[in-house]
C-alpha cells in the first residue's frame, strides 16, 4: 500500500500473488506460461482488495484444474485503468470452464465469493469467448 491516500500498486502483487500460487498450486508435472500485463495499475484499496482476493480464486482455479493430463499450457492476466474504471481479465487455454455452469449462480462456494466481490467493485463477472476460461471483471475506480 502506498502513502496515496491508501492506494495500491497492484501490478506489483498480481506478480507477486502469480508466483506465490505456482509454488503453492501449480501443477508439478506441468510447465505453465504465464503472461501479465499489469504494468502501472494503481488502484484505491477499497478496489484492489476484493480484485486481489478474485484473482486468488480465479488464478487458483486455473492451477488447480485448467492443466489436468497436460505438460503445459498459458494463463495470463490483463488490468487495465482508466479514470472512471476499468477491467481484469484472467484466461488460460486449459480445458475451459463447462458451458453448464452459470456465472450469476454459480455451483462453488469460490466463484459465488468472486461473483459478488466483482458485483462490489463493478457490474460482476463475464465469461469471454473462445477456448479455455476467460474471466472478465469491470470495476469503478471509485465504487459505492
Amino acid at each position: 500500500v502506498t502513502g496515496k491516500g491508501g492506494e495500491v500498486d497492484f501490478g506489483r502483487y498480481v506478480k507477486a500473488l502469480v508466483q506465490h500460487l505456482l509454488e503453492e498450486v501449480g501443477p508439478e508435472d506441468a510447465v505453465i506460461e504465464v503472461h501479465l500485463n499489469v504494468r502501472n495499475v494503481v488502484l484505491p484499496l477499497e478496489v484492489a482488495a476484493p480484485l486481489a482476493l478474485c484473482l486468488n480464486e480465479l488464478l487458483t482455479n486455473a492451477f488447480s484444474h485448467a492443466f489436468t493430463g497436460r505438460s503445459g499450457g498459458v494463463v495470463s492476466v490483463h488490468v487495465s485503468r482508466t479514470e472512471e474504471g476499468g477491467w481484469m481479465v484472467v484466461k488460460d487455454d486449459g480445458a475451459g470452464l463447462p458451458v453448464s455452469v452459470d456465472l450469476e449462480n454459480p455451483p462453488g462456494l469460490g466463484l459465488r465469493v468472486t461473483r459478488d466481490l466483482a458485483r462490489k467493485v463493478g457490474d460482476g463477472v463475464r465469461r469471454g469467448e473462445g477456448p479455455g476460461t476467460e474471466i472478465q471483471i469491470g470495476f469503478r475506480a471509485n465504487p459505492d
